[in-house]
């Protein structure tokens, strides 16, 4: 049986949810990427959302950040058509 969007979703979230705690307050693990990485966020997005990508651009060598104007933490969802 082939996982639906929504589970799939619930299950992103859970290991989503598992990195964060496993890196709570030590931030300074990412200091050693050494990859380019492009953090996106939205212009409506939550606060602590925001204050995470901060943390996160201030850590990443290499990080690239862009605001996508108007939109919240579900962009895919609120994006036009």
């Amino acid at each position: 049986m082939k996982p639906s969007c929504r589970s799939s979703a619930v299950g992103f979230a859970r290991e989503d949810a598992q990195v964060v705690a496993e890196t709570a307050g030590d931030l300074d693990v990412y200091r050693s990427v050494r990859a380019e990485v492009l953090l996106l966020g939205g212009t409506r997005s939550p606060a602590h959302l925001r204050s995470a990508l901060t943390a996160l651009e201030r850590v990443l060598p290499r990080a690239r950040r862009v605001a996508l104007k108007g939109l919240d933490h579900s962009a895919t969802s609120n994006a036009l058509t």
